[in-house]
């Protein structure tokens, strides 16, 4: 009997050709159901040869094919499954849920994540099974365990798959879009979002832009037959309220917004900030074909769409089109509140980004004082992001005669008490202060800014959500507010933390990190710390060239003259002559600044003589030993 057996065993590696992620799954396959190799091997070779003959442009042909392998053993388990669904509901909410985690990214199959598809007017009875506790989702993802169609983690009730398992299933689903299971994975994403939308998503919320980018094939493919879903909290019965307020990730956001919205529009403005704007344009086109034009849910939908699409051509600087959609959804009757107040914000954005300031800050005060008027507290988080909007608007004024940065400071100054207080564990609270400080030293009060600025970094350092780019844009500010003080020292030392989070945050041969390196130069050099102003300007002439325009200029400029001071003459005359050819193309060759620069080039040499007469006249003196 033992013979026979290790026969059979040597038979089915022969089978699975020693791979060992199909033997795992033969293994769990047999422990699962009790079957002997025997039965095994005879299930196996019945089925393989079918799946050969219906899958041979997939897995290719002939015996030797070691996808086919693969696809038998993973084909056992998803028969088994499926047969078992028949009979007990328990693994037919199994085989749900294994075709749901298709929609998402295989590497973070998360119950905090996934419950939230729970979120809308009424969930299948299987998802409501599935999702009714962490224990309800962990029994039913470790049947998929037992069948190595899952992999444990070391997390408590999150999962991750087997790309090519993923890879599988996802080609066994590709013929036609299951809109109800897109529908809840999109709620799911929508609702694990922030409530108030931000372009830091795009270091935050790395999660959230891998499950949606993991849904843009689908998305794609998908026509939208069955309309855009819609999730309107207000209009759900008060035990769901209270369970979606207990999901969402963002209660305080939800607790007095409540209209509804379509989850597929915060997908859409994930595309547009992981720069996938074709791909989020070509989705809500399709989306808005198939919205009808009447009813409250319809202009809800596609008025939300519309803010999407606007978003979408406001990145690719398309302002006259983003404006269009804008008013186009702005015009629809019978829209909820809030959701006017999100158009008007886009609008705000987009006219802002047309440098028509004053209207936009205008649009956006208005906005501000109806949602006030609406019931939205001082400091909920609506209030808060359309703040920092009117302030970043404000920020890009180019107007001589309008006082952007006294607006500023009277929009932001009201809230600098709340801001200092929370700001350590708000990202907006840290913005608002940012804008503030940054106001001050656009007023030229060098030491308001610099208190506030201060408060900030302090804060962003004890953050637990501290990010490199943000402390990165506060020591930049510091060390413009030290330099507007005339504290040169400390202005240095902030450039040069500047110049070092910028060379980790983009790379140290990045552009950006060139032009932080520049800057670093001309400041050392102002502080007549020669050694590191040549360090830093050697380094940043290794990554910026001519083609650099004004910033090679900067630096062409910050070198010669730390050569000159250095008296090495030969070295000051190359940097002097670029400085003149990037002038001339920056400037002209006419131009007042170019001029400058080739007298300075024609004084080099009468500076060496001058220095060179000096040494002959004052010699060194040398101490015999």
């Amino acid at each position: 009997m033992l013979i026979v057996v290790l026969e059979q065993q040597s038979t089915l590696l022969q089978r699975l050709e020693g791979l060992p992620l199909a033997l795992a799954q033969a293994g769990s396959f047999l422990r699962t159901t009790r079957m002997s190799l025997e039965e095994y091997l005879a299930l196996y070779d019945g089925s393989r040869r079918q799946l050969l003959e219906s899958h041979r442009s997939l897995f290719g042909i002939g015996e030797g094919n070691l996808r086919g392998n693969i696809r038998t053993t993973w084909s056992l388990s998803l028969a088994d499954l499926e047969q078992r669904a028949s009979l007990d509901n328990k693994y037919d909410n199994a085989l749900k849920l294994l075709q749901l985690i298709t929609f998402f990214d295989p590497t973070d199959i998360d119950f905090t994540i996934l419950c939230r598809g729970l979120i809308g007017p009424q969930a299948p009875d299987w998802c409501e099974a599935v999702f009714e506790s962490s224990l309800s989702f962990v029994t039913t993802a470790e049947l998929l365990v037992e069948r190595s169609l899952l992999n444990r983690t070391s997390k408590y009730a999150c999962y991750s798959m087997h790309r090519v398992v993923y890879d599988w299933l996802c080609a066994e689903e590709e013929n036609e879009v299951d809109e109800g299971m897109l529908t809840i994975a999109m709620s799911a994403i929508a609702f694990s979002a922030p409530g108030s939308r931000s372009q830091s998503w795009r270091r935050s919320e790395q999660r959230l832009i891998a499950h949606v980018m993991a849904m843009e094939k689908t998305l794609l493919r998908c026509k939208f037959t069955t309309g855009v879903a819609l999730v309107e909290l207000g209009a759900l019965t008060p035990p769901n309220f209270e369970r979606a307020i207990r999901l969402v990730r963002d209660p305080e956001w939800y607790k007095e917004i409540t209209d509804a919205r379509p989850p597929l529009s915060i997908m859409i403005y994930i595309f547009s900030i992981d720069e996938k704007v074709e791909t989020g344009l070509q989705i809500v086109e399709a989306a808005l074909a198939s919205v009808d034009r009447e009813g409250f849910r319809e202009t809800q939908t596609l008025a939300s769409l519309l803010g999407a699409k606007a978003i979408l051509l406001l990145r690719q600087k398309k302002f006259p089109a983003s404006r269009a959609c804008c008013f186009k959804a702005l015009a629809l009757p019978n829209k909820s509140r809030f959701l006017q107040y999100d158009l008007q914000l886009t609008l705000a954005a987009v006219m802002g980004s047309e440098d028509k300031v004053p209207h936009a800050s205008r649009m956006l005060d208005t906005c501000i004082s109806e949602a006030r008027k609406a019931g939205l507290a001082f400091d909920h988080p609506w209030i808060l992001a359309a703040i920092v909007k009117l302030e970043w608007i404000l920020s890009k004024s180019k107007s001589a005669t309008f006082d952007a940065a006294g607006r500023r400071v009277r929009l932001l100054e009201p809230y600098r008490t709340y801001a200092e207080e929370t700001a350590a564990r708000s990202a907006v609270s840290r913005g608002i202060l940012s804008g503030l400080g940054n106001a001050y030293k656009d007023m030229k009060a060098h030491d308001k800014a610099l208190v506030v600025l201060e408060a900030v970094l302090a804060a962003e350092l004890a953050s637990a959500t501290a990010s490199l780019g943000r402390l990165s844009d506060i020591y930049y500010d510091l060390h413009k507010a030290y330099l507007g003080l005339g504290k040169t020292a400390e202005a240095l030392t902030f450039c040069e933390k500047w110049s070092e989070a910028q060379a980790v945050r983009f790379g140290p041969q990045s552009k950006k990190a060139g032009y932080a390196l520049s800057d670093l130069c001309l400041m050392s050099h102002n502080a007549h710390d020669a050694a590191k102003a040549l360090e830093a300007g050697m380094r940043a002439a290794d990554i910026l060239g001519p083609e650099d325009g004004e910033e090679y200029l900067y630096l062409s400029w910050a070198v010669r003259d730390v050569y000159i001071r250095a008296k090495k003459w030969e070295e000051a005359i190359t940097w002097a002559r670029r400085a003149v050819e990037a002038c001339a193309n920056e400037c002209g060759a006419e131009s007042a600044l170019c001029k400058e620069d080739k007298e300075t080039l024609e004084k080099i040499p009468q500076l060496e003589r001058e220095d060179m007469a000096r040494n002959l006249q004052n010699p060194p003196r040398y101490e015999m030993g």
